[in-house]
């Protein structure tokens, strides 16, 4: 459980990247489906322009359905700099952007 609000943290010193499939074996500190539910809530009912992505799995799409205060998109790519094993490995995450941030483009 988050001890402390990941909004709370600047970008560069927030432990809690938020990314619940792989987040335990990538980070020290990583997010459960709960923090998941409450940084959702929170960044919800957040004014301004913002830019979050999460995993793109069931348990966290579920937690971003598409509404008038934000937009969902699917986006994938190819990793252009792993291990030659991987070398088609494809990144899939949700880009969750606030309709202001959207809208403004």
């Amino acid at each position: 459980m988050m001890t402390k609000s990941p909004l709370l943290y600047p970008k560069e010193e927030s432990p809690y990247p938020p990314y619940l499939e792989k987040g335990a074996q990538c980070y020290e500190h990583a997010f459960t489906l709960e923090d998941h539910k409450e940084f959702a809530t929170a960044m919800k009912d957040c004014p301004g322009h913002w830019v979050v992505t999460v995993d793109n799995c069931p348990s966290v799409r579920a937690l971003w359905e598409e509404s008038d205060r934000y937009v969902v998109m699917e986006k994938e790519w190819k990793y252009s700099m792993t291990d030659k094993r991987n070398k088609n490995k494809v990144g899939k995450e949700l880009f969750v952007v606030s309709r202001e941030c959207y809208d403004s483009k």
